[in-house]
This record gives C-alpha cells, structure tokens and sequence, in this order.
C-alpha cells in the first residue's frame, strides 16, 4: 500500500498511537470522541502495519461504535485481508513446513513475525507476515533443504550474498514454491548476523540458542527465542538491519507487546547488551518504543544502557522518530551510513567497522565475488570500496 490519500499530521500520530496501545478504554474513548479517527489515519495505521491489531482490539473492547462507518470499513477490510494471508501462512506452517522439518529431525527456532504472532499478539490475525523466518543450526542445513524440496520448495540465492560467503559467515537461504497458498521460507543461521554485527559487536548465538524455549502450534513442537534475547533482536534488527525504516512501527508494536507480555529480567537484557555491544541499539529502539508507543520501560534501565551524551545529541539530530512516522526509508544513503556509525558502542569498534567494510578481508572477497587469487583478487579488492561508496550516494 502506498503513502494515505491525506495524510495525518504528526501531532495526531503522537497521541494518536499510545493511546489506541494503552489499556485504559475511558482513556481510548475519550480520545476517539474529541478526535475521531480520519480516513488518512486508518490509511496511515496500514500503511505501518498496525491496522489489524487496532481493527482487533477495538472490535473486542466494543469501541467500533466511535468510528465512522468508512473508517470502520477500511479498517475491518484490512484485518480480513490479513486474516486470509494469515490462514495460508499457518496452514503453511504447521501441517506443512514444522511437520516436514520435525519429521527430518531440524531443530527449529522460529523468529520475528512467525514467534511473535504466536507468543504476544491477542490473535496471529493482527501481526502480518511477509515470510517465515526459521532459524536452525547449520549443520542440519542439508536435512532441511532436502525436506522443503520434497514439499516443492525450490533454493534461491541472492546475487549479493552466494554461497560461499552464505558458508564462510552465515546468512539466509531462500526457498519458494510454485504451489498456490505458499510462500517465502527463509532459513538463517546464525540469527543476528550481518556485516555490521560481525564487526562491530560480539553476540552470543551459542547461549542464545541454548536459552531458546518450546512453543507448540497445532501439533508440531518449534522454538522461540527467551524473551530477553527476542527483545535485543528485534532492537537490532529494526535499528541496524532496516536502520529504522520499514516496517518502521510495526517493529516498535512488536516491542511495546513483547514488553507487556512477559516479566522481563531487565538486568540481564542490559547486561547481554553491553557485553554484545549493542546498548545504544537497544537504548534507542527502547526509548523510541516509549516515545510513540507509550511502553512502559523502567528509567534505571534505560540510564544503564545509555551512550555517552555527545552520541544521545547525534541520535537526537537524526530525528528517528518522525521518520518512523512518516513512513520514510534511509535505503542506500548517506544517512544510512550515519545511523549505523551512531549505533556503534565503542570507538574501537567503529574503526574496525570502516576499515573491514572498504578493505574486507581476503577470504571475504574471494567468496563475495568469486575470484580466487592474481589479478582478479586484485581488481575485486580494488573495485570493492568504490562500489561500497556509490552505495552510499546522496
């Protein structure tokens, strides 16, 4: 869905958000009342991915009432739109997918949309998925391929991440299938991963992994995440991976549900962030979260995971949030480049970074572009950092 036919100022998106999140329905009414919803909100509220949770938790509470009829309409359209993709990916799911990878003996973990929709949200209804992501080790990598090729999925691999780098440093393989109702399938090993992380911080996949809990849906047994551990990855994920951009606050409901639905061990999450080195990433989804969504995070926490203040005043000057409300994307930009050095903890750590992304170890371009050793080793390491440069056009 493209930008609302009219879109929403951002005063009315600040209130308009923590309060339709909150639990206190005088508080919602009230609101609905002196503001009633408009056409670009509910417009406005897709396009972030959160209609069907609001069409959801409006419905139950009897608030539908408030709306007019063509906001309730577009809105009840969205979530019955979303519920018919949902009944596909679950049947998908569960009778096809979790059954073939049990019944070759993957282990599975299963993240971000598949974990949450399952373990946070009132109905799976209400968190829209794009793909299922699963997690698995990789030596049970060749087990699982040949388990979803039987079901008719078929690899696919990105130009920009082949094989053998997918070998040497982990990454995600993508299957589809041509079966009507099916859809992508993204298999990733390790979980939190990419450049940025490899050299900028230091995460435990191992413990993550031993922490993973059992989660059954219908009769096949998966995994998720600890509940700490899912909290730091989706801050990183939505922070470095997308660097605050789509599906923008989408990415903070899924925090602000996971805060709300477990008792978090707060001092283990800060402490698993720091000693990832991934606090300011953390911090600032956190404080984002609190910001626009209203979610209660403890302040001693967030002091404890806060950067240095000259780094809080270039975050503040990046202006996160109201991109986030506006829908806006940091793609191949120069900006892009400021969020991720401003999410790095260390000094250290940021030289590492730009050194290892202009001049990448050999082994890494000799994957990434298939060269082995002579001259094509050369003009690859020599083309690489002017590539990387026009990436990050203006």
């Amino acid at each position: 869905m493209g930008m609302p036919s009219t879109e929403p100022p951002l005063a009315a998106c600040r209130t308009l958000l923590p309060t339709l999140l909150g639990l206190d329905m005088d508080g919602i009414m009230k609101h609905l009342a002196a503001f009633p919803m408009t056409l670009g909100e509910a417009e406005w509220l897709s396009l972030q991915g959160l209609s069907a949770y609001v069409y959801h938790c409006l419905r139950e509470r009897g608030l539908l009432s408030l709306l007019a009829n063509e906001v309730a309409t577009f809105l009840q359209e969205s979530y019955y739109r979303e519920a018919l993709i949902e009944a596909l990916q679950h049947q998908e799911a569960t009778s096809s997918i979790l059954a073939a990878l049990n019944q070759a003996g993957v282990e599975t973990v299963l993240m971000k949309g598949a974990a949450l929709a399952h373990t946070v949200y009132p109905s799976p209804r209400c968190r829209p998925k794009g793909d299922l992501d699963i997690w698995i080790r990789p030596e049970q990598y060749g087990e699982a391929i040949q388990a979803l090729k039987r079901l008719g999925y078929h690899p696919q691999d990105r130009q920009d991440r082949p094989p053998p780098l997918k070998l040497l440093y982990g990454g995600e393989q993508q299957l589809r299938s041509d079966a009507p109702g099916t859809g992508l399938i993204e298999l990733q090993w390790p979980a939190i991963r990419g450049e940025w992380l490899r050299h900028a911080a230091r995460i435990d996949h191992q413990g993550i992994w031993r922490r993973k809990l059992p989660i059954q849906i219908d009769a096949q047994i998966s995994h998720v995440m600890a509940p700490e551990d899912l909290l730091i990855h989706l801050c990183i994920h939505e922070a470095i991976n997308h660097q605050f951009g789509s599906p923008w606050l989408r990415s903070l409901l899924d925090i602000h549900l996971l805060v709300r639905a477990h008792p978090l061990h707060w001092g283990q999450l800060v402490e698993r962030a720091r000693v990832w080195q991934v606090a300011t990433a953390v911090w600032t989804m956190l404080l984002l979260a609190e910001e626009l969504c209203g979610t209660s995070i403890p302040s001693a926490m967030l002091s404890s995971l806060a950067p240095a203040p000259i780094k809080q005043r270039l975050i503040q000057r990046l202006r996160l949030g109201e991109a986030m409300l506006l829908a806006q994307s940091a793609g191949y930009s120069h900006r892009r480049f400021l969020i991720l050095v401003a999410m790095v903890d260390q000094e250290q750590a940021l030289l590492r970074l730009i050194r290892s992304s202009l001049f990448p170890e050999r082994p890494w371009i000799q994957a990434r572009y298939n060269v082995s050793d002579g001259p094509a080793l050369w003009r690859a390491q020599f083309l690489h950092p002017l590539r990387l440069l026009r990436s990050t056009r203006a």
